[in-house]
This record gives structure tokens, sequence and C-alpha cells, in this order.
């Protein structure tokens, strides 16, 4: 089951999951800084956790169970 993103609140833990520099299975953890809205209407989540190349665009979790 996805989440709804509508209802991520700054503060929030959060961890991103993606494949940095060919690693697979890399989790890393931080906040969410920000919900924001762009130009377009769409909106995008800030957040703290570190970001390497290969990283973008990967699924982010939160601390909540489904």
């Amino acid at each position: 089951m996805l989440g709804d993103s509508d209802k991520v609140r700054a503060g929030e833990r959060s961890s991103p999951s993606a494949t940095p520099l060919g690693l697979t299975d890399t989790v890393s953890s931080g906040l969410v800084g920000a919900v924001r809205q762009a130009e377009t209407g769409v909106s995008v989540l800030q957040i703290s956790a570190p970001i390497a190349p290969g990283s973008s665009g990967g699924p982010l979790f939160d601390d909540h169970a489904a």
C-alpha cells in the first residue's frame, strides 16, 4: 500500500532508498524539512537526508506501517 503524500508534514522522519554510486539497497535517514508548492502546481518535499549521485528519484519511506 502506498502512502498519501498529501498528509506529509514538516518535521516527520523520512528514509530515502536508492542506489547511489551503484551501491544497492542503500537507505539513509533524515527529516522532511518542508512541503513546497512549485509554480507548476506540483508539491515537492524538501528533505534533510544525504543524497548522493544516483539517489535522485528513489522512494521515500516514513515510520508509519501500513
